[in-house]
């Protein structure tokens, strides 16, 4: 963890997310922003914001940026609003579990990984 403090929301969520056994990690730095909870593994961006980020044209745009150099590096961001975790913290975080899991089986199942060819191999000699 950095010395980026992190806002009460995005400590629950990330507590409750660990507490549900996903593999998280708070204010990660992925060598050109800091991004408030990560779960590598599966390439979830997880971004808890505040009103400004809804409400200020600028604010939207460099997000738009920002959400850009995720997705080039394989990483899809999901923008949580402060108010939603206040209010649905367990319904987003066990939400949020339920995708990790999808995408562990999605992505790490070696049948999806390694498509079966149905072209019979046949030994020459």
């Amino acid at each position: 963890m950095s010395n980026i403090k992190s806002t009460p929301q995005e400590t629950k969520l990330f507590n409750s997310l660990l507490e549900k056994g996903v593999d998280a990690k708070l204010q990660h730095w992925d060598g050109h922003k800091h991004i408030d909870i990560a779960i590598l593994e599966v390439k979830i961006y997880i971004e808890v914001d505040g009103s400004h980020h809804l409400t200020i044209v600028q604010q939207i745009e460099k997000d738009f940026i920002r959400d850009s150099y995720s997705k080039e590096s394989g990483f899809d961001t999901i923008h949580i609003p402060n108010s939603e975790i206040d209010h649905n913290l367990e319904r987003i975080a066990n939400a949020i579990a339920k995708v990790v899991k999808f995408r562990k089986e999605k992505f790490l199942k070696p049948s999806l990984l390694l498509k079966k060819s149905k072209t019979k191999i046949t030994q020459t000699s």
